[in-house]
């Protein structure tokens, strides 16, 4: 479920919230950047944790330059694991890309400083991140992140700054849906 800023923080999602805790920096300024976005994870009516999202621009792949993509800048909910989960998440956050006229969807080469859970230890395993292209992304509005880190110092708790991350070897829905036994739509 799709979240503007407001309703992403104020402590919704259980977890530890730097909006509320100033010691622990001023990182949460960058949800209001236009290139961010969030999505709340329910089961039923229960809360059961937020992906954030941003868009990006690749910088340095021959087949992938200049690419759109969607980063995934932490999957933060430790229920949000297990190999079938993650991939169901990975496969709807790539269509949701190609919507939004992407061409993939990329996940931090190094999901320590943005993901706080065990599933990127399933994520890394996970033979479409394995699979994967190594790519330079930057934000896709990168004049206005970098007013941002001008006003309130680097986020290293955000992917984005460190600009290395795995391009999904995600299949096409065609293929996808003869991998698993299903019809292919039309």
């Amino acid at each position: 479920m799709p979240q503007s800023f407001l309703s992403v923080f104020r402590g919704r999602a259980g977890m530890i919230d730097c909006s509320f805790d100033m010691d622990k920096g001023a990182a949460f300024t960058r949800s209001m950047h236009k290139d961010t976005m969030y999505y709340f994870v329910y089961k039923g009516k229960e809360l059961k944790g937020y992906v954030g999202l941003m868009k990006g621009v690749v910088k340095d792949s021959k087949s992938n330059n200049g690419k759109k993509v969607l980063v995934v800048d932490t999957v933060n909910s430790p229920s949000l694991d297990g190999a079938e989960l993650l991939t169901n998440l990975f496969y709807g956050l790539n269509d949701l890309a190609r919507k939004m006229g992407m061409t993939g969807v990329v996940v931090p080469q190094d999901m320590d400083p943005s993901f706080n859970f065990d599933n990127k230890k399933t994520i890394s395993k996970l033979s479409f991140y394995i699979d994967g292209e190594k790519v330079t992304v930057k934000p896709e509005h990168e004049e206005s992140w970098n007013i941002f880190t001008a006003a309130f110092g680097k986020d290293s708790g955000n992917s984005i700054e460190s600009g290395e991350f795995v391009l999904l070897k995600l299949l096409p829905l065609a293929d996808r849906a003869m991998s698993v036994g299903e019809m292919p739509r039309p």
